[in-house]
């Protein structure tokens, strides 16, 4: 029974870490930082959170989309105001095909990035995220 159980957790995790990306990222201070294995969490119902490892969620009109950090080659926040938590934030979007695209991050402030660094565990809220870039 120990052997189901140990190959059923091995075909959940397997795939969610094939998919998690390296990122660079910069933050409200300056700060460069990789990080490896990266994933955001997005708030959901009754306090749990969704992870998503393979892209981030923006919004495109009155629409959403999830882009792909292998179609992404950067994303850069516009004109954020660094002393508030801004309910959205407008970005830019340069694709790996060349294309530029405009959209926004919706409450950035309650998603967490999270991933490993070269000194440990890291985690920061997307609103304090500048640029991230998606490393091959």
């Amino acid at each position: 029974m120990s052997r189901i159980r140990l190959f059923v957790a091995l075909l959940v995790l397997v795939p969610a870490f094939a998919h998690a990306a390296d990122l660079k990222i910069t933050d409200t201070s300056g700060a460069q930082v990789i990080v490896k294995n990266a994933s955001l969490d997005y708030p959901a119902a009754l306090g749990a959170a969704t992870r998503v490892s393979d892209g981030i969620r923006v919004l495109q009109g009155d629409g959403s989309a999830t882009v792909k950090w292998k179609d992404m080659q950067s994303l850069i926040v516009r004109d954020a105001d660094d002393r508030s938590k801004p309910s959205r934030l407008e970005v830019d979007v340069q694709l790996r095909n060349g294309r530029h695209v405009s959209a926004t991050l919706q409450r950035p402030a309650d998603v967490k990035l999270r991933g490993k660094t070269e000194l440990g565990e890291y985690a920061t809220e997307l609103d304090k995220v500048r640029t991230i870039e998606p490393l091959r």
